[in-house]
């Protein structure tokens, strides 16, 4: 009886392989090489994947946007990896949009027609924390609350409202750019 059962497993592994195209057993790999060798295959959203609305890449959007402005560039890449880890059609459950997660009155408010479009996008979200940082005297992790939780939250208390998910924006965003700072990679 345990035979059988054995040998039903192995007919629907070998169905399986066919239908899929692998034959892992033949191959004796390890589950790690069988992972990597998929990933490989996986095209994952990167700082520099190229977006078919721009041309351009996101890095080097980020860091023309940023010169334009005369903000740091690993503090606008901090904030996207944070906000969309690089997705430009990302939408949360909030309403947010598009790389740096702009929110539809935000992206009216700072002329972004089109909230998906990377330049837009970065353009208005980049103008926004540049504002923001002016407002709150350059004063960072006002300025990130603020961006993230909204001025009139961060108005009312006059400092960082008591919000986890701000704090922990926040701490994401600030460890972010420690390491782009840090990693020498610009």
């Amino acid at each position: 009886m345990k035979l059988d059962r054995v040998q039903d497993i192995m007919s629907r592994i070998e169905t399986l392989e066919k239908r899929f195209g692998v034959e892992v057993l033949n191959e004796k790999k390890s589950f790690e090489e069988i992972l990597n060798q998929e990933e490989q295959k996986i095209e994952l959203p990167s700082p520099q994947s190229n977006s078919s609305k721009t041309g351009d890449s996101v890095l080097e959007t980020l860091k023309k946007v940023a010169g334009k402005y005369n903000i740091s560039p690993d503090l606008i890449r901090s904030m996207i990896k944070v906000e969309s880890n690089y997705d430009p059609d990302a939408v949360s459950d909030k309403g947010a949009k598009g790389l740096m997660q702009l929110m539809d009155s935000t992206s009216s408010s700072l002329g972004v027609n089109d909230p998906f479009d990377i330049e837009e996008n970065i353009d208005g979200g980049t103008r926004h924390i540049k504002n923001l940082l002016e407002k709150y005297n350059a004063d960072l992790p006002k300025a990130l609350a603020a961006y993230n939780a909204g001025e009139v939250a961060v108005d009312k208390t006059g400092d960082i409202p008591d919000y986890p998910e701000t704090r922990d924006y926040i701490e994401r965003v600030l460890s972010e750019l420690d390491k782009y700072q840090n990693s020498g990679n610009k």
